[in-house]
């Protein structure tokens, strides 16, 4: 079961997961609002990096393969490690 409730693990997951995909949202704005949710509702850093986790594996990867395929997309992995390496920073380490 996760340490925070559900509604906002999966809320945190989908903003964090549009930003991989799109890109629209400006990334500082994201950190600092999830910043402010993590350190608002005590996120643990393993919860964290559980999300995190969950993106690469359904955002990043799969767009990493097939190289030459113009579903080759390497700037969301760009982006995500952007995003991880600031808000890991952000969380409570155990």
């Amino acid at each position: 079961m996760f340490d925070i409730d559900d509604w906002r693990y999966r809320h945190l997951k989908g903003r964090i997961a549009n930003y991989v995909a799109r890109g629209n949202d400006k990334p500082d704005v994201l950190i600092k609002a999830t910043r402010t949710i993590v350190s608002k509702h005590g996120i643990g850093h393993a919860t964290l990096e559980r999300m995190l986790e969950e993106v690469n594996r359904g955002s990043v990867r799969p767009f990493l393969r097939n190289q030459g395929s113009m579903w080759h997309q390497p700037e969301r992995l760009e982006r995500f490690t952007l995003l991880k390496s600031s808000l890991l920073d952000a969380a409570e380490k155990p």
